[in-house]
């Protein structure tokens, strides 16, 4: 899903998280360590003041990713948002967007985060 918060135009984009959740964290950890890792500003919700364009509820349902635009991708698109950023994943996102695979890969996100929490820790 594709919202436009109030937030002005930034040089960085942003990726809030639950840092209670160890899956969430090895994620955060690769994108780090990744090269385009210091492209991003990363939030983890659970020790960092929210944003007033954001909502608690939301963010600990879905990971949120908003672009240098203010434009804020939550679910799998905030996932695809960010694949789309390394261009070795880019076909992973092309054919994640289709039609029929999306709607599949949304009910999957649902599930895996409303029990992100029995993943274990690394």
């Amino acid at each position: 899903m594709k919202i436009t918060s109030s937030r002005s135009t930034v040089k960085t984009q942003s990726l809030y998280y639950d840092g209670t959740c160890s899956l969430c964290v090895g994620i955060v950890k690769k994108i780090h360590a990744s090269r385009r890792g210091k492209e991003f500003d990363v939030h983890d919700i659970s020790k960092e003041e929210i944003p007033a364009f954001l909502a608690k509820e939301q963010l600990l349902k879905e990971v949120h990713f908003v672009d240098t635009n203010g434009v804020i991708y939550r679910n799998v698109e905030a996932i695809f948002q960010i694949l789309d950023l390394y261009p070795f994943l880019r076909p992973f996102v092309w054919v994640g967007r289709l039609p029929g695979i999306k709607h599949v890969l949304r009910a999957v996100y649902r599930i895996v985060a409303k029990y992100r929490h029995i993943f274990p820790t690394r």
